[in-house]
């Protein structure tokens, strides 16, 4: 037996009915709110951006990697004094730097949490790669080249090697020093002149230190030793101009600061230090201010 059946041809939702027109009628409201916004958003948002970059501080929008509202750069302070900091791509690791020196051609940065660290771990080539990878806001979760590497959870999958700064004192030299130079200030004043660099001795003390280095560091790992960098003139603290010693011809002060020839005239400061150190000297500085105010109430 065969039955033949006619097939209903289906209709489409906007053909009749009371749910076709209210769907026609609101997919029209939807069609002109959106072409509003769209026509709105061409004039309001170029007035918007002038408005935000009206607001923003000065040098903030040529600034790599700023933020497009209004925001105070980020500063660090190293040596005593503010720098700003900068966004730095390195071996394509994107790290922020204070910049200390500017120059043309050469720059100087610093780490603001390494300005003083010795031992500086070296991310391993895939997170190197997230860190190139990943926009810059992203970016800063990840692992960096920095402080607190000992506390990050399994730091051998993330690190495969440091780098070791070695901090070295130089010894005093004569040539090194502070003069009067012909120029002079608004006040008639001859201005200072700084006479210093780093000797043949400092250098060969360098090496024989590294050498010293080297042979510990071989029993734990591969060493590579890079004799190309030079001595980073920004890890050095003046010392020295007013040297302390009990002997006139070999110090400016006696061994209380008293100026030597001077019954009421003392120094307190780094210009004491018959040798800089290697390290920060405001420890010490303090510790000698203290001293003398001690010995100075005593009188």
């Amino acid at each position: 037996m065969t039955a033949k059946v006619k097939a209903q041809p289906l209709r489409a939702l906007s053909d009749a009915g009371p749910v076709s027109r209210m769907y026609r009628k609101y997919l029209g409201r939807a069609s002109l709110t959106i072409l509003a916004v769209v026509i709105l958003s061409a004039y309001l948002l170029p007035l918007l951006y002038m408005a935000m970059t009206a607001f923003q501080q000065p040098g903030q929008s040529s600034t790599p990697g700023a933020p497009f509202y209004p925001a105070k750069p980020q500063t660090a302070i190293y040596q005593g004094q503010e720098y700003p900091i900068y966004t730095v791509t390195i071996d394509g690791v994107q790290r922020e730097l204070m910049l200390v020196e500017k120059g043309r051609e050469q720059s100087t940065f610093v780490d603001p949490n390494d300005a003083s660290a010795t031992l500086i771990p070296k991310l391993r080539g895939a997170v190197r790669l997230a860190h190139t990878a990943l926009p810059s806001f992203a970016a800063r979760w990840l692992a960096h080249e920095g402080h607190g590497w000992s506390s990050i959870r399994g730091a051998a999958h993330v690190f495969d090697g440091f780098t070791v700064l070695l901090n070295l004192e130089q010894s005093p030299h004569p040539e090194n020093r502070v003069t009067l130079s012909a120029q002079r200030d608004s006040l008639g004043v001859p201005l200072p002149a700084l006479h210093w660099e780093w000797r043949a001795d400092d250098h060969r003390r360098l090496a024989r230190l590294r050498a010293m280095a080297c042979i510990g560091l071989n029993a734990v790992g591969a060493v590579t030793v890079d004799t190309a960098v030079r001595v980073d003139p920004n890890a050095h603290h003046h010392a020295g101009t007013t040297r302390m010693h009990d002997d006139p011809t070999r110090g400016v002060t006696d061994r209380h600061g008293r100026v030597h020839g001077a019954d009421n005239l003392f120094v307190a400061g780094a210009s004491n230090f018959p040798t800089a150190g290697f390290a920060n000297p405001v420890l010490t500085i303090v510790a000698l201010t203290v001293r003398l105010a001690r010995y100075l109430s005593s009188m």
